[in-house]
């Protein structure tokens, strides 16, 4: 383990180990209570991992047909007894959990468990489709970020190193209808606390590109998270004018992460290239070996299955009570693997995944713009006016919206989402609009939300 990639000291280690923990305690974050556990969970066997899960499994079943009026109904019309019920073959007894449910059943999706106004709400990540609201409970989002903390750790991410982050997603930034003062307070706690850089996924053009490449040589990041074609354009950059970057640790997600991505981003920023697959309404559902790059399964954390003849993924949410999410399409296609992990660890294996997809666009002035980028942003959308999108861009100056209305759809919803991404592509395309009655999938089962078939320079 080389000095960069080892748990930090001097500075780092005071902030990880003293600053940073206080200052999660004053944000009253309860998530470094769960840490301690999670990492005992993952050093069972193999088969006592495996009896647990599916306990879990169980319990969240239970819970949802118990107080969910939707989970409720649903397992009586389909004879399904979540306590007695062989698992987990007893599971394609009852219908994958479909977006539009949630569009259409919302309400009834909560557990009455729960007084609804202590839940959080939180919006679908929005790289493949429409983002939609949920809930959550706050013990699961404690535990998802605890979660998160382990796995970091076992990529070789500490608490207290230097982050970079190359990201676009609007939630995970500060808000914008700041203050002067509280903008100055939160940007200082931002780099000199929490000790992170923001590198803006918005726009590349080779001037910017460079700036960005001269504030990560400034910064000296240890670890680095990106979206994978953000991230390989800068890398791209970084070869073409020779800079070096040392960057130990480099965690893309987001996106599918190619062979040619983790080539590019390894040699230029001498990185170990790791990635992860997630949801904003999962969590963490797979981590790679940093060694053997194994797609490891986040068993304490959801419950997997892939439809026999699509290949589709459905993922049982076991975190989170507030409003469960049971054999939920997430969007992507992949594989489970049946041999154990190559590295020794007890998690199942995820062997294959299609991934998410959007393009990079070309704008009349040459700059390029991630796809994902436009993705993430789009989180404003009325959910019930529109239930899925997607960008077309057959060339240079246009775009084609293909979209799906809702029930309750009105002209205003296409109006705001048509200006909101007008801003985010800098007023430089037209935009032409299309009612569909659904969005076709790729061969591999995915919906793109961002298509581009103009060369890029």
């Amino acid at each position: 383990m080389s000095a960069r990639t080892a748990p930090v000291t001097g500075i780092g280690s005071v902030m990880g180990r003293m600053v940073q923990p206080l200052l999660q305690r004053w944000r009253g974050e309860k998530a470094s209570r769960y840490v301690p556990y999670y990492e005992r969970f993952f050093r069972r066997t193999r088969e006592g991992l495996r009896a647990r899960h599916l306990r879990d499994l169980r319990r969240i079943l239970v819970h949802a047909g118990e107080t969910c009026p939707f989970y409720r109904e649903r397992f009586r019309a389909h004879g399904f007894d979540p306590r007695r019920v062989p698992l987990p073959e007893g599971l394609t007894e009852i219908p994958s959990l479909a977006r539009i449910d949630i569009v259409e059943r919302y309400e009834d999706m909560v557990s009455l468990a729960y007084d609804r106004e202590r839940l959080i709400t939180r919006k679908t990540g929005g790289t493949t489709n429409v983002p939609i609201p949920f809930y959550q409970d706050r013990e699961a989002i404690a535990r998802k970020t605890a979660l998160t903390q382990v796995f970091r750790r076992a990529m070789g991410w500490h608490v207290g190193m230097k982050q970079a982050w190359v990201w676009g997603a609007a939630q995970d930034k500060p808000a914008k209808e700041r203050t002067p003062f509280h903008a100055l307070k939160e940007d200082a706690i931002l780099r000199h606390v929490e000790r992170i850089l923001d590198i803006d996924s918005g726009s590349f053009s080779p001037e910017s590109l460079d700036a960005k490449i001269e504030a990560l040589r400034a910064f000296d990041a240890d670890v680095l998270q990106g979206y994978p074609v953000a991230t390989d354009l800068i890398a791209q950059r970084a070869l073409e004018t020779g800079v070096r970057l040392d960057i130990p640790v480099v965690v893309l997600t987001a996106e599918p992460v190619l062979e040619t991505h983790r080539r590019r981003i390894g040699e230029a920023m001498g990185a170990n290239v790791l990635s992860f697959y997630g949801s904003r309404e999962n969590g963490w559902i797979t981590y790679d070996h940093p060694e053997t790059k194994e797609m490891l399964i986040n068993t304490a954390g959801v419950f997997l299955e892939t439809n026999p003849e699509t290949g589709e993924i459905y993922v049982t949410d076991l975190l989170n009570r507030g409003m469960p999410l049971i054999r939920y399409e997430i969007g992507d296609v992949g594989a489970l693997s049946d041999a154990p992990a190559r590295c020794g660890a007890p998690n199942p294996v995820l062997a294959s995944i299609g991934g998410r997809t959007a393009d990079v666009i070309v704008l009349p002035s040459g700059r390029l713009i991630p796809g994902v980028n436009a993705d993430y942003r789009g989180l404003v959308l009325d959910p019930h006016g529109i239930v899925d999108v997607q960008m077309v861009q057959n060339e240079i100056g246009v775009m084609d919206v293909y979209y799906v209305p809702a029930k309750e759809f009105r002209e205003e919803n296409l109006r705001v989402y048509i200006e909101r991404m007008d801003r985010i592509f800098l007023g430089e395309l037209e935009w032409r609009t299309h009612p569909v009655e659904r969005i076709e999938p790729e061969p591999n089962g995915k919906v793109r939300c961002m298509i581009s078939r103009v060369p890029r320079p």
